[in-house]
């Protein structure tokens, strides 16, 4: 592999550049300019047309806290030590700088809201290392669907998955925006750098009224993929979840059936298409301010989801699996004074990020131990259309046992564990029981299971050598021809078994292998 290194010299780029950073939470690429053609997102479309835009970027880990972790440090989790919401990266990395606090270093006003890093992991939002003083953070609050927010129907019930609301200006996302706006104009003189964490299309999906019924109801709006392949080894499933609507629980039934029926699918879905649209609104409000102020040709925009996001494909809801939906964000990137519009086939990763803005913001290199790479070679059109043809993306997630009768050290691969695991979400890292590693390239997609080993806090590779280790794989085929606007058919077939593939499987688990046992 020739890797080709890129110095970003643009000349009259000399002036300190603005920094709006939208982190937006379990956002998947739900917009129309990522082919969801019925969607109604014109704010974040019409940032497309001034961005880099990245068709195949990924966290690092499907689940909000160790993402966050991961990409505001600028380092994977296998080096934050952060795999769920029991640790954050201070305990292994007391004096790391991370992304925000560069450009605080540098002179920026940093100041952030909303959940940035995921709140308490680091206690208090990281603050004060991470943001100047200037402002005190502006800490997350939830909605809830009470008085204050005005639920009317149809979903006007405390406990609903979704609620609809006529008061939208108390909401947090308007909230957030308003929060961010107001910095704009009191520090438009001073190089600044806004992190703004923006809540919807979490749920529960509490949204303005008018946005929800601008989708229709439906009782067809169900995955073609509604069921888990039976040709995957179920330990890469999530989860059993339980929704509530009009009061009425409703249960899934597990990975060999559709989650929900049809009309609680359908509904769902909508919650958050609408959710999604909310929050392109108020995305919008903040950049007509960039607008308002002069500022587009100085500010840097950034706009992301923490990871993706499931609606039922392969019976699985929310993130917390390995597949191309938990995975795979929206990342767009808008630096008009350096490049115009551009879409990026390539895979790229979150971790990316903190190398990538020091370097378009032209503030000096982070400290040696951030990873990632660079992106800022695409945004100088001399660089080659085949730059990043190459690049790989990796993401993991942990497993742990529900039920203790279950001998976790006598699995084999056919064996079923779906009763027995879930997310692992506050064990301690020294007991976390599986760890599944996975590798996207431009063409495929390589998967493994593995046991995880709580002293060493790293997958035991050696299991996948001996007869009847547990090692469950999985191999997907994708392309640079897919159809990424098609949600509904990413990962039908596990090729894992199939002879034909022996050689590139051999190949990938060989390169996953090596990034995870090196310090990467």
């Amino acid at each position: 592999m020739v890797v080709i290194l890129f110095s970003l010299c643009v000349a009259g780029v000399t002036a300190q550049k603005n920094v709006v950073w939208f982190i937006v939470d379990d956002l998947r690429p739900q917009f129309v300019s990522y082919g969801q053609t019925f969607m109604q997102t014109p704010n974040v479309d019409a940032l497309v047309s001034r961005s880099v835009v990245f068709d195949r970027a990924y966290a690092q880990f499907a689940v909000c806290a160790p993402s966050r972790n991961s990409f505001m440090t600028g380092r994977r989790p296998d080096r934050t030590q952060a795999f769920n919401f029991a640790d954050d990266f201070r305990e292994v990395g007391a004096n790391w700088t991370t992304l925000p606090e560069h450009f605080k270093n540098h002179g920026y006003v940093t100041l952030g809201g909303g959940k940035t890093f995921h709140p308490n992991l680091p206690p208090n939002y990281d603050e004060p290392y991470s943001w100047s003083q200037d402002e005190p953070y502006y800490n997350f609050t939830d909605d809830t669907c009470d008085e204050a927010v005005s639920p009317v129907p149809p979903y006007d019930g405390r406990d609903d998955e979704i609620c609809t609301v006529s008061n939208a200006s108390a909401l947090w996302d308007y909230r957030m925006a308003s929060k961010g706006i107001e910095w704009m104009g009191k520090y438009v003189d001073r190089p600044f750098f806004f992190a703004l964490g923006m809540r919807r299309p979490h749920l529960k999906s509490i949204v303005p009224v008018d946005v929800f019924e601008s989708y229709p109801e439906r009782d067809d709006d169900v995955p073609a993929q509604a069921t888990f392949p039976r040709d995957i080894h179920n330990i890469a499933w999530c989860c059993n979840y339980s929704a509530k609507l009009n009061g009425t629980d409703v249960y899934s039934q597990g990975p060999w059936y559709q989650a929900y029926d049809n009309y609680t699918t359908s509904e769902l879905r909508r919650g958050y298409y609408a959710s999604v649209t909310w929050v392109d609104s108020q995305i919008g409000r903040v950049l007509t301010a960039v607008d308002n102020y002069g500022l587009v040709n100085d500010t840097i925009v950034v706009l992301h989801g923490d990871h993706g996001y499931q609606l039922g494909e392969k019976s699985c809801w929310r993130k917390q699996t390995n597949f191309e939906l938990a995975t795979r964000v929206p990342l767009l990137v808008s630096a008009p004074f350096l490049s115009g519009p551009k879409r990026v086939p390539y895979p790229v990763e979150l971790v990316d990020l903190y190398k990538t803005l020091a370097d378009l913001a032209n503030i000096t290199a982070p400290e040696p131990s951030v990873q990632g790479k660079s992106l800022a070679a695409y945004f100088d059109d001399s660089t080659p259309s085949e730059y990043g043809r190459f690049f790989s993306a990796y993401s993991q997630f942990d497993r742990c046992p529900s039920d203790t009768a279950v001998d976790v050290n006598n699995l084999t691969a056919s064996d079923n564990v779906t009763a027995f695991h879930g997310g692992c979400s506050e064990t301690a890292k020294q007991n976390i029981t599986f760890m599944g590693y996975t590798l996207r390239t431009l063409d495929w997609r390589y998967t493994v299971w593995l046991y995880f080993n709580g002293t060493s806090l790293k997958g035991d590779w050696g299991d996948c050598h001996v007869a009847d280790g547990f090692c469950p794989t999985e191999l997907y085929r994708h392309g640079a021809s897919e159809d990424l606007g098609d949600f509904e058919r990413f990962e039908p077939t596990n090729l894992a078994s199939q002879p034909g593939h022996a050689a590139l499987k051999v190949k990938l688990h060989a390169q996953l292998q090596a990034h995870f046992q090196s310090d990467q």
